[in-house]
């Protein structure tokens, strides 16, 4: 079965927008297994242990710079 990490700054249980509602709606739909992470929460340890997975970002202005270019550097 296919692993799915979707990373976003914010979900609905955090904040009912626009964006939220349809990153839920594209997740809740999904035949697949999905994890949600916030940006905040990815360190270089977590991509690394995850790295397996199918990555979706969905919006990204929260994450760092150094996270960023881990993502490209591990060819995620």
């Amino acid at each position: 079965m296919i692993e799915v990490i979707f990373v976003s700054d914010l979900f609905v249980d955090d904040y009912i927008g626009g964006a939220e509602l349809t990153s839920e709606a594209i997740i809740s739909k999904s035949p697949f297994n999905v994890y949600k992470v916030k940006c905040s929460n990815i360190n270089v340890e977590f991509i690394k242990n995850n790295i397996d997975k199918t990555w979706i970002i969905g919006n990204f202005a929260t994450m760092s710079d150094k996270i960023i270019f881990q993502f490209i550097k591990l060819n995620v």
